[in-house]
């Protein structure tokens, strides 16, 4: 989601991933890449938009605007392995520019297991700014947008 050139290869992989199985790590992350369709045109990650913004100071975001679907990823700055019991962030929100206007539906995930936290859809503001309302998380949460199928 950082927009990184290279692999996500962890080079720890057989001395501590395929050692110790720990394979179920990376399952939440795993379960939402399933998810993504990174087809299109107009690629572009969220660090690089003009516009793009988080309302609650140590939260940021990271991801991708593709076409008319957008994959975000927020998480709280102030996490390290030492701090790895973050506040409760709550009221977070998320604006971005939107190529499309439209209906839109949007899905939160659990970082961890991948599990899907909320669903519900949302309609884009006429001023091509969408503001997206987070539910409360600790650490970070996902999410995807994408245009209703309806």
């Amino acid at each position: 989601m950082g927009g990184g050139a290279g692999s996500g290869m962890n080079w720890w992989w057989d001395s501590w991933i395929h050692q110790g199985d720990a394979y179920d790590v990376f399952s939440g992350a795993a379960a939402y890449a399933k998810l993504m369709d990174l087809s299109g045109q107009n690629y572009q990650t969220l660090r690089n938009m003009p516009g793009v913004s988080v309302s609650t100071a140590n939260v940021g975001a990271i991801g991708y605007l593709v076409e008319d679907r957008l994959y975000a990823y927020l998480y709280d700055q102030t996490y390290t392995y030492q701090n790895p019991e973050t506040a409760l962030k709550t009221s977070v929100t998320l604006t971005i520019p939107m190529l499309h206007s439209g209906n839109y539906s949007i899905s939160f995930f659990n970082t961890v297991t991948g599990a899907l936290i909320a669903t519900s859809p949302i309609l884009q503001t006429v001023d091509g700014q969408l503001t997206i309302a987070l539910p409360a998380f600790s650490n970070d949460i996902a999410l995807i947008l994408k245009p209703n199928q309806e």
